[in-house]
C-alpha cells in the first residue's frame, strides 16, 4: 500500500472525528471478547482516557507516556514477549491498570463517560506472537518500544483468543496519527486498530 503523508492522516482523522470511521492506514480488526473481558474494559478505558489528557496535548516523548510510578516490575523491551508466559504479560498489565486507577483518583483526574472516552480515542491491539522486534515502529515513535509494545501509560487488558494473546492499549486521539504511522510500519500486521463498534461496549 502507498504511504500518505502524516498531514493527510492528520486531516483524515479530523473527518474521522466527524463521519465516526475507522482509521485504514493500519489494518482495523474485529475482536470477540468475553463479558468478563468486556466489562473490564468499560471501567479501564476512561481511566486510560483520563490519564491520556495529562499528555494529550504535548509532543509525545519515551518519558511522557511512561510513567515511572506505573512502571511494571520486571518488563524491559529487550524481552522477547513473545517467549514470555501469558500470565505474566497479564501482571503487568494487571500492575499498570491498578497503579493507574490509584494515581488517577489521588489527582482527582476527572473520569470521561464512556461514550465520551471511546469518541476521544482508540483501541490499538498488539499480537504478541507474530511480533518481529523489527524495530520500526519504536523508530518512527517513541510511544512504542522495540517490542512494537505501546507504552505502559496506555495498557488495557491482555486477551487471549485463537492463534496467542493480542495486547489491548489505549490511545488519544490526539496522538492516533503518529501511532496510526508507526503501526502501518510494522510487519505481520502484529499492530492493529480494534473496531470499537464491534465490541458493543455501550
Amino acid at each position: 500500500m502507498k504511504r500518505r503523508s502524516r498531514g493527510f492522516i492528520s486531516g483524515w482523522l479530523c473527518g474521522w472525528r466527524k463521519e465516526r470511521k475507522p482509521i485504514r492506514e493500519t489494518p482495523t480488526r474485529t475482536l470477540s471478547l468475553t463479558d468478563g473481558e468486556k466489562e473490564i474494559l468499560r471501567r479501564r478505558i476512561p481511566e486510560a482516557a483520563a490519564w491520556a489528557t495529562r499528555t494529550s496535548q504535548g509532543t509525545l516523548t519515551k518519558g511522557s507516556s511512561r510513567t515511572r510510578e506505573l512502571m511494571p516490575e520486571g518488563y524491559a523491551d529487550d524481552l522477547w514477549l513473545c517467549d514470555q508466559p501469558p500470565d505474566l504479560l497479564g501482571r503487568w498489565i494487571e500492575h499498570v491498570s491498578s497503579e493507574r486507577a490509584k494515581a488517577t483518583a489521588e489527582r482527582n483526574l476527572r473520569l470521561p463517560s464512556l461514550a465520551s472516552a471511546l469518541e476521544s480515542g482508540f483501541i490499538l491491539a498488539h499480537d504478541v506472537s507474530v511480533c518481529t522486534r523489527e524495530e520500526m515502529a519504536a523508530a518512527e515513535s517513541p510511544f512504542f518500544d522495540r517490542n512494537d509494545n505501546s507504552a505502559w501509560d496506555a495498557w488495557l487488558l491482555l486477551v487471549d483468543p485463537e492463534g496467542g494473546p493480542i495486547w489491548l492499549s489505549w490511545i488519544d486521539g490526539s496522538h492516533a496519527d503518529e501511532a496510526d504511522a508507526a503501526a502501518n510500519l510494522t510487519m505481520m500486521d502484529c499492530l492493529f486498530w480494534v473496531d470499537t463498534e464491534g465490541l458493543r461496549l455501550l
